[in-house]
C-alpha cells in the first residue's frame, strides 16, 4: 500500500483538551479534560475517562501553545 495522501496538515502531539457535552438547549455542560493525541483541520482525536455515545454531541476546546500555531496559520 502506498503513503495515505492528505489535505490537511495532521499533528501527532500530546496535550490537554476540554470537553463538554451539548445539551438540547444548545448550553455546555461542565468540560471534562482530555489528552488530545491527534490534530487535523477535519477533526481530532483525544483520549477522555468516559465513554462518549455514539450521537452525542459536544464542545472541544484546544489551546494551542504558541509552537504549534504556525504549524495550522496558512500564509
Amino acid at each position: 500500500m502506498g503513503m495515505e495522501q492528505r489535505r490537511a496538515k495532521r499533528l501527532h502531539h500530546t496535550m490537554p483538551v476540554f470537553v463538554a457535552p451539548i445539551h438540547e438547549d444548545h448550553t455546555a455542560g461542565a468540560e471534562e479534560e482530555g489528552t488530545l493525541y491527534d490534530l487535523s483541520a477535519g477533526g481530532c482525536g483525544f483520549y477522555l475517562q468516559r465513554e462518549i455515545p455514539i450521537g452525542e454531541r459536544v464542545q472541544v476546546r484546544i489551546i494551542l501553545g504558541e509552537l504549534l500555531v504556525p504549524a495550522f496559520h496558512e500564509t
